[in-house]
């Protein structure tokens, strides 16, 4: 796991829309009584079966289970419905595709002994939704890193450190 700071997926999410933050250290937090979730993880559920658009009812079937499983592990979700695209390798290594679909981005936040608890269950998890979905990838993020499943040794560099989920 990452160390950050608090509200860094917050910051993080944030600046994808060009929009700056001050310094964490810089703001007093709120005098409420609150519950501290600073862990979030989240799944990306795509709108197609490899390249193929799905319908409609079936798209937001997939976002209602995402919804009601990371709300069953984690007390609750967020879901950001957004387009995304991606290039994909065809049958031949030389074909490539651009996939461009709509994506639904399905995040939770929690505690640490509730995540360390249930992350087996979330790896497990995003490893039958790349086959379910027939997804030559799947996008998953915690704590405002993303990572791809299965890793693809044309993404990223040996220098990059991935985290183990399970």
């Amino acid at each position: 796991m990452t160390k950050g700071w608090q509200g860094e997926s917050s910051r993080h999410r944030l600046a994808r829309y060009g929009i700056k933050t001050a310094n964490p250290k810089s703001i007093k937090e709120l005098k409420l009584k609150s519950n501290r979730l600073p862990i979030q993880i989240g799944i990306i559920v795509p709108s197609t079966n490899f390249d193929k658009k799905i319908s409609k009812k079936e798209y937001n079937k997939r976002v209602l289970n995402e919804k009601t499983y990371f709300s069953e592990l984690f007390g609750g979700n967020t879901a950001i419905t957004e387009k995304g695209g991606y290039i994909a390798t065809g049958d031949e290594k030389k074909d490539k595709i651009l996939i461009e679909e709509e994506g639904t981005i399905v995040e939770a936040n929690t505690t640490s002994e509730i995540y360390k608890k249930n992350k087996s269950k979330v790896a497990n998890h995003i490893k039958k939704k790349q086959k379910d979905w027939k997804q030559e990838t799947i996008g998953y993020s915690v704590e405002g890193n993303f990572y791809v499943y299965p890793k693809k040794s044309f993404i990223g560099s040996d220098k990059a450190k991935n985290i183990i989920l399970e």
